[in-house]
């Protein structure tokens, strides 16, 4: 009758020497169909509570729903409440202290990785202000860390070796917690702040002067508005032709911590102009063969843009402080620099600084070489190089200085009375401030002379405020405001043309009142006002 398998007694091998009789062969068919489990390989569906022992499923058996890609095991298959598990993919529910590679399941206590690293191309940490992300407890350098902030600073706020590239130099603060490298050159210049016209070899750098007490200048006011013509005290507009644009003094549109501005006004569309100030020869000789740094403030307007100013130190090689005033000889086009008249030299080559509408921008431009051969004088020029400059469009500039150094130091403003004096020097009048030349009926500053002859009154005042630069043009005007003429006692104007005595070996005093006309009366007294011009 055979011998039973080891593992399913039910199933009987036949000897090899007796014949098999069909009914043990039909036994070892159930037995083995009664160990196999039902399974089911071409569901389109999900297993139910109904597909159990009824349908020959036994546990073990699986179902694949090849629709939606799923396995299942049979765990239970008690007719009509069969449990299936879905095996593939794991459900959720079913991955209860499981790690999802998604990171939709988080660890749920501390995990301890052992003597494992564990890699990855970035961490972050999520915690909270105030709890600390990272706890290390070794204190071995940790090769190219690259950390943003140092207990709570910025990168810029420590010095940086590697910013130092040459011997000597040096790392000072440049603002906003940074730092710059500055040569010993630099670093000198910056620490042994210089002062006077090393620091500031320009007047009235801001403009905060305006001894002829126009608000406005333009082409009916005296001075006018033209081509070649001082306005501000020591500034002197150039422009392509006349009434190409009004100039005013600005007390409004300021920069922050300032007291003025120079306003410009477009008149003349499609012109270019400019804002010059010439250096005498007794303070630019102290630039010569230096290097030096300019620097000024501008703005325009929405609605009224300018687009672009440029800026220029120049050299005058020819005598000393009997400079050409209109440095320029043509104006040239658009995006070219002029032509500089005879004995004018461009120590630097001047760009475009492009102008921002309705905010103050500083433009610098720093390490100049004074290097033009037998330098007597240097002058500033500022100018717009539009050639598209629309009627009514405007330019403000402000807080110009020039410095020795290769670097602009930090602007340095001038009180009113240290600027108002350097201007006394080149253009003063007996008029109080504010009151322009020519103002009839004003009494404040008239000045008393004697005739000693009856074409000459003696001045018999003090000299001037500051001795005068050179030749020193002057101008009377009587009580009642007339020009050329003095009054009497009663302010009656007296003289047909007054005209100054002063010469050029008296620059600190007014000599006397002449009139060829012999108006005066010996030994009587006149009164005046008077303007002496010493301007380059």
């Amino acid at each position: 009758m055979g011998t039973p398998c080891t593992r399913n007694s039910g199933i009987v091998k036949p000897l090899s020497s007796e014949q098999v009789s069909y009914e043990t062969i039909n036994s070892n068919y159930d037995t083995i169909d009664a160990s196999l489990a039902k399974g089911k390989w071409d569901a389109t569906v999900d297993p139910a509570v109904t597909d159990d022992s009824g349908d020959g499923y036994a546990i073990g058996s699986i179902w694949v729903n090849t629709t939606g890609h799923k396995v299942f095991i049979a765990e239970a298959v008690t007719v009509g409440a069969a449990v299936w598990r879905q095996v593939w993919p794991a459900l959720v529910a079913d991955m209860t202290g499981l790690i999802k590679s998604d990171g939709s399941v988080a660890l749920s206590a501390n995990w301890d990785a052992g003597a494992h690293e564990i890699r990855a191309e970035r961490l972050e940490a999520d915690v909270a202000t105030g709890t600390a992300p990272l706890t290390i407890a070794s204190t071995t350098k940790v090769t190219n860390l690259n950390a943003d902030l140092l207990d709570g600073l910025e990168d810029t706020a420590f010095l940086k070796h590697s910013l130092a590239t040459a011997v000597n130099d040096m790392l000072m603060a440049s603002g906003s917690g940074a730092f710059a490298k500055k040569t010993l050159a630099e670093a000198q210049a910056l620490v042994c702040l210089p002062g006077g016209v090393y620091w500031q070899a320009l007047i009235n750098g801001s403009f905060q002067i305006n001894q002829q007490s126009v608000a406005t200048y333009t082409s009916a006011t005296a001075p006018a508005n033209s081509d070649d013509t001082y306005l501000h005290d020591q500034w002197i507009l150039l422009s392509d032709g006349n009434d190409i644009v009004d100039v005013s003094a600005e007390s409004s549109v300021i920069p922050t911590g300032g007291s003025a501005s120079a306003k410009f006004e477009v008149e003349t569309a499609n012109k270019k102009f400019g804002y010059l100030q010439i250096i005498e020869n007794k303070d630019a000789i102290k630039y010569a063969g230096k290097v030096a740094s300019l620097q000024f403030k501008a703005r325009t307007v929405t609605g009224k843009v300018i687009e672009n100013v440029r800026a220029v130190v120049l050299s005058w090689n020819g005598t000393a402080d009997a400079v050409t005033s209109d440095v320029v000889a043509s104006w040239g086009a658009e995006g070219a620099n002029p032509t500089w008249a005879a004995n004018w030299t461009a120590e630097n080559t001047a760009a475009n600084k492009a102008l921002v509408a309705d905010a103050w921008t500083t433009f610098t431009i720093e390490n100049i070489s004074i290097d033009t051969a037998s330098m007597a004088n240097l002058a500033v020029f500022i100018w717009v190089d539009d050639t598209d400059a629309a009627v009514d469009d405007l330019l403000y500039i402000s807080d110009v200085q020039l410095n020795q150094g290769a670097v602009c130091l930090p602007y340095m403003p001038l009180s009113f009375v240290e600027d108002i004096w350097k201007c006394y020097r080149f253009w003063e009048a007996s008029y109080p401030y504010g009151t322009a030349p020519g103002t009839a009926l004003n009494s404040d500053g008239l000045a008393i002379g004697i005739a000693v002859t009856t074409g000459n009154v003696r001045h018999m005042h003090r000299g001037f405020s500051v001795p005068k630069p050179g030749a020193t043009t002057l101008t009377f005007y009587s009580f009642l405001g007339t020009i050329n003429k003095i009054s009497d006692i009663s302010a009656a104007d007296v003289g047909s043309t007054v005209v100054s005595g002063t010469s050029t070996l008296a620059k600190n005093a007014i000599v006397s009142a002449t009139d060829t006309s012999d108006p005066f009366t010996a030994n009587a007294y006149y009164q005046y006002h008077w303007v002496a011009d010493a301007r380059l």
